[in-house]
């Protein structure tokens, strides 16, 4: 699994990452993700393209969990693409051990 993290107050809370995909051309986050955390997908596809991957063909569905607790900020752009290339394998992870990301992604 791979987890990102939010803050809430003073303290780190941990997300789930998980990705969905479907036929289609669309880019959908669900669990509270707040504007920069929707806004993901440009720079997404950006640092796809910058670093050698491709960017699946499909509707991409994008679940953070906890759902009840709002994510901001880019953090979570480096777990989002993880777990994007896990699931389309690209890269392939551990399914012993949770992997933690935290980073954002530039053009």
């Amino acid at each position: 699994m791979i987890k990102g993290a939010t803050v809430r107050g003073l303290s780190a809370v941990l997300v789930d990452v998980q990705i969905g995909l479907r036929a289609g051309n669309a880019f959908r986050v669900v669990g509270l993700g707040q504007a920069a955390v929707q806004e993901a997908r440009e720079r997404l596809i950006h640092a796809f393209e910058a670093s050698g991957f491709e960017w699946p063909d499909a509707a991409v569905t994008v679940n953070l969990a906890p759902g009840d607790v709002p994510k901001e900020g880019t953090t979570l752009d480096l777990a989002m693409a993880l777990a994007v290339l896990e699931k389309t394998d690209q890269i392939q992870s551990s399914h012993d051990a949770d992997v933690f990301a935290i980073g954002g992604a530039g053009l």
